[in-house]
């Protein structure tokens, strides 16, 4: 999903703002549209599992760009845009599945992260996978 969504050449305003470029999460608020064009394109394309757009919805992650309070909102946006898209006109023969797509380590592109600094994983803090898997099936 994310190299998908590089190529789609967003702008700043796309991404909700300069301090955001770069926060494929906070697509799933901002440009919804682009999110629920690539999982419709990849499964027109055959697949039968599509990702969630959550691989650095963490409050963690998030927070690298000021937006941890809304780790909640954003994994439940991508996992209705996956649900979404596979309602969408399709065969009913054909299986389709939603596969959350855990990520694990800081954002190194966020503005003000220093290049230099070792990446800490995400689940370095108490719970953090745990809260973000009840927050994608909640």
């Amino acid at each position: 999903m994310g190299t998908v969504l590089q190529q789609a050449n967003l702008s700043e305003t796309g991404f909700g703002g300069p301090h955001l470029k770069g926060c494929n999460e906070n697509l799933v608020v901002t440009r919804p549209d682009v999110v629920l064009s690539i999982h419709r394109k990849y499964l027109e394309a055959g697949s039968e599992i599509i990702e969630t757009n959550s691989f650095g919805s963490t409050p963690i992650v998030l927070g690298e760009y000021e937006l941890a309070d809304r780790a909640p909102e954003m994994n439940r946006r991508a996992a209705e845009l996956a649900r979404q898209a596979t309602e969408w006109n399709f065969p009913a023969a054909r299986p389709r599945r939603i596969a959350r797509r855990p990520g694990r380590y800081l954002d190194a592109s966020a503005p003000g992260r220093d290049r230099g600094a070792p990446h800490r994983r995400d689940d370095d803090g108490p719970g953090s996978e745990r809260e973000r898997t009840r927050l994608s099936s909640s």
